[in-house]
């Protein structure tokens, strides 16, 4: 007997994204389990389901730009940066947009690699 493999889930790899604001705590009690001290930012991570054979990402997936417009003002005024854990032919790695400083990167890195997320959609 041939084994099955529905075509919408072979190649399916969870990966990550981040949204990071660098900035000092402020008084946002709703907001305050996202701020991390070790590097001084509010960090919003949600994974998301990307197919190697397909190329492709879930069409209802969030991207940066949702996230960002569902944040308070206060919130956005800090320093933004966009990361996420990408996919290439040689594996998975941390793709930056904007030049992020080392020590959020390295965090969010680690982050990534243990599979967390504060973010549930």
């Amino acid at each position: 007997m041939d084994k099955v493999i529905k075509a919408s889930s072979a190649g399916d790899v969870t990966l990550y994204k981040a949204l990071i604001y660098e900035m000092p705590r402020i008084e946002l009690e709703d907001y305050a389990e996202y701020y991390v001290e070790e590097i001084g930012a509010y960090v919003f991570i949600w994974s998301y389901v990307y197919n190697r054979r397909t190329e492709r990402g879930a069409s209802d997936a969030r991207n940066h730009k949702d996230v960002r417009n569902s944040l308070p003002k206060e919130i956005l005024q800090g320093e933004q940066y966009d990361l996420m854990f990408d996919i290439d032919e040689s594996g998975k790695y941390l793709h930056d947009r904007y030049g992020t400083p080392n020590h959020i990167k390295n965090y969010i890195l680690k982050e990534f690699q243990r599979g967390a997320v504060n973010l549930d959609f």
